[in-house]
């Protein structure tokens, strides 16, 4: 013999109150945020007190909350202002924040194409450095070196006046921010 589950369904009751139940802890939580001046931020049931300045408001209670700060002074209504830039996404429109995020990207691969461009200049550098270190020591060796001013081969002086010169750019080129 097979037994049955049997769900009652005659009890809506019972149901209504578990879904209630259920709901208590979100009417619990608190509805009002806003930084404090030491930088702090108040998560609260209540207003703020009516020395925080409307900018520093970052949470009201509800969905279609005023945007004016029922706790200013004699009651009167502040200025509403647009969301400023650090404003949580959920008071900024959808319009800026995709126009934030498109500039952050555009800022992102900026920034990753002048890194790729300096690691070119890099590279650049520690190969011509790389040569001129061997064209120095071929120079140091009295290898046989082409003179580029009488088209023959260079000569002791002459040699002395390349060797002084590759130092000065090595030193110049390869020491320095490399």
């Amino acid at each position: 013999m097979t037994s049955r589950i049997h769900w009652n369904f005659r009890r809506p009751a019972g149901a209504l109150a578990v879904a209630l139940a259920a709901l208590l802890p979100m009417t619990a939580q608190a509805q009002w945020a806003w930084k404090e001046s030491n930088g702090s931020t108040v998560f609260s049931d209540l207003p703020p007190p009516p020395s925080i300045p409307e900018d520093r408001i970052i949470r009201r209670p509800g969905r279609n909350a005023p945007a004016t700060n029922p706790a200013s002074p004699g009651g009167a209504p502040a200025a509403a202002t647009p969301p400023a830039a650090g404003a949580p996404a959920a008071t900024r429109s959808m319009s800026e924040l995709a126009a934030s995020l498109e500039k952050q990207r555009k800022e992102r691969l900026e920034d990753e194409r002048k890194e790729a461009d300096a690691a070119t200049q890099r590279q650049k550098r520690a190969a011509d450095c790389q040569r001129l270190e061997q064209h120095r020591q071929a120079v140091a060796d009295g290898s046989r070196v082409r003179s580029p001013s009488a088209g023959g081969v260079m000569g002791d002086a002459e040699r002395e006046q390349e060797a002084a010169r590759l130092d000065e750019q090595i030193s110049t080129m390869c020491s320095g921010g490399n």
